[in-house]
């Protein structure tokens, strides 16, 4: 899931599994106003780790929490993660792309949600793995990107 952060103050949660706002988001990436409007954009992540017992809160090591010894069938963890790439600052063109990316073991492809962000000669890209939840952040130096690639 992402967040979409713009200058207006607004935030718009994109799901890119659900196609039609997968459609949207590739029509709006066309438009120069719409990148422009961009101020950061955000994955969201739902905790992966281990489950906390909802009564003493603290992690579960064993089928049964140490403290008030409530199963582990009973318990919901309910924290969450958010990793956030905002727009550079100090630079002329800045552009923004979301995709999803679905595993594929054959590849060794993990899967996972990726934000790329072109700013003039550099791309930042932040990638956060399914199975994880944790981001691998890159940043190259590519020279001036000069076309938007979703524009026909």
């Amino acid at each position: 899931m992402f967040k979409v952060h713009t200058n207006d103050g607004l935030t718009t949660r994109l799901d890119l599994t659900d196609e039609k706002q997968a459609a949207e988001w590739v029509q709006q990436l066309k438009d120069s106003k719409c990148q422009e409007s961009i101020t950061g954009i955000s994955i969201i992540r739902k905790c992966s780790g281990k489950p906390r017992c909802p009564s003493c809160n603290r992690k579960l090591q064993d089928v049964r929490c140490p403290s008030c010894h409530q199963p582990v069938d009973n318990v919901i963890c309910g924290t969450g993660v958010q990793y956030s790439l905002s727009r550079p600052a100090e630079f002329e063109r800045v552009f923004y792309v979301a995709e999803r990316i679905e595993p594929d073991e054959d590849a060794r492809l993990r899967g996972g949600e990726r934000i790329i962000c072109f700013a003039d000669g550099v791309k930042v890209s932040m990638m956060v793995h399914a199975c994880q939840s944790a981001a691998r952040i890159s940043l190259t130096k590519t020279g001036k990107q000069r076309y938007n690639p979703y524009a026909e």
